[in-house]
């Protein structure tokens, strides 16, 4: 006998009207247990959190998750030292931390986001940040693996984080020859050279999804998984030509 229904927190499953929960109800006469998702219900969570604080967005990506990424192999990676913790964080959180890193876990973004947490928690561990990896909506975890990481970071990467026109403008009042010598002007020059063209940007990526829309699979989770492997593969090999790839 069918005695509940588990299931992801989508519009799909979850619809009063017409979703496949409430359909289900109607055909078998009578009502059932509702077990959501435990995943979904906290991306729903952290969801709300981050359209309240960036935004709501359409993209496939929160831009300054993505910007985060771009900007890695500039940033200090080691944590600062603090006199006062980030957050207070009692003893049966930190408990539990200690417990589950001791538990073998099946996904790598549980156990990094348990290593995060537990640097938050001021606990000692001896691993060093990761690199972030690809941030597209459907993988909730990122959510919180990022924004730890970035808390983690703020301080020693204050210069890449806040860059205000008072920083960027003051070099305005030396002279043009001493320019080059000049911090503010360093700063501002590294930024403007790391500007992205946004109509080309987006014109790269139609070009890119009509290249490979429905010609290797139909699957719209597999055709993002597609896609990225093949932007990876042209920056990999962005000087290759036929001629140089034959002779490898």
């Amino acid at each position: 006998m069918v005695i509940g229904m588990c299931f992801d927190t989508i519009a799909s499953n979850t619809g009063k009207l017409n979703g496949a929960c409430t359909l289900l109800e109607k055909a078998m006469g009578r009502n059932l247990l509702w077990m959501a998702c435990r995943h979904h219900k906290f991306e729903v969570l952290l969801a709300g959190v981050y359209s309240v604080c960036l935004g709501t967005s359409t993209g496939p990506e929160i831009l300054f998750f993505k910007r985060f990424r771009e900007k890695w192999t500039e940033m200090n990676h080691t944590p600062e030292a603090r006199s006062i913790p980030l957050i207070i964080v009692s003893d049966a959180i930190k408990a539990f931390i200690k417990c589950q890193l001791e538990v073998r876990h099946s996904r790598d973004d549980y156990l990094e986001f348990l290593l995060l947490a537990a640097q938050i928690a001021e606990l000692q561990v001896d691993v060093a940040i990761r690199k972030p990896g690809a941030r597209h909506r459907a993988r909730w975890m990122a959510k919180a693996i990022y924004a730890l990481k970035i808390e983690l970071l703020f301080t020693v990467n204050k210069t890449m984080f806040n860059l205000n026109s008072s920083r960027i403008t003051s070099f305005l009042d030396v002279l043009v020859e001493n320019w080059s010598d000049t911090p503010s002007f360093q700063v501002a020059a590294v930024f403007v050279k790391n500007l992205v063209c946004i109509n080309d940007s987006a014109e790269r990526g139609v070009a890119l999804v009509q290249h490979f829309n429905e010609t290797i699979t139909k699957d719209a989770e597999q055709k993002q998984f597609l896609l990225q492997v093949v932007e990876q593969h042209r920056k990999n090999f962005a000087e290759y030509n036929r001629e140089l790839l034959a002779k490898i």
